[in-house]
């Protein structure tokens, strides 16, 4: 017979592997976006994107919001490319991302859709 206990014990044991292969699964993908960018930055070609639209985030009242930028650049070879990006942003610069505005990035010369946005996270640095 099933001893009620050691079945609890089984769900127990099964939730805590699901939940370990996660954070693992989280850590690994973390891993290997920070050398894709790390190569984009060191290996990349620095060009200028124009913003097409901006899709605005704020959860609550705060200095910060959350941005998405939906851009456009010509790459090395003239072909236009299209992406899209989020940033976070002090909300007293909003109009500096504004349809038709541009900003910096940096793509990989061999999938220009590989793009590193050039807009320094407002929430980690200091306000002026």
């Amino acid at each position: 017979m099933f001893d009620s206990s050691s079945f609890a014990k089984g769900y127990a044991i099964v939730a805590m592997t699901i939940v370990a292969l996660i954070v693992i699964g989280i850590i690994i993908r973390d891993i290997r976006n920070a050398r894709i960018k790390s190569y984009i930055e060191k290996n990349g070609i620095h060009t200028h994107a124009e913003i097409v639209n901006i899709e605005i985030h704020t959860g609550k009242i705060s200095d910060y919001t959350n941005i998405k930028l939906h851009y456009r650049f010509n790459d090395y070879n003239g072909r236009n490319v299209a992406g899209v990006g989020n940033a976070v942003i002090f909300t007293s610069d909003l109009a500096q991302y504004q349809p038709g505005k541009t900003f910096g990035i940096i793509y990989d010369k061999d999938d220009p859709s590989r793009v590193v946005l050039k807009i320094e996270n407002a929430s980690l640095k200091r306000r002026k």
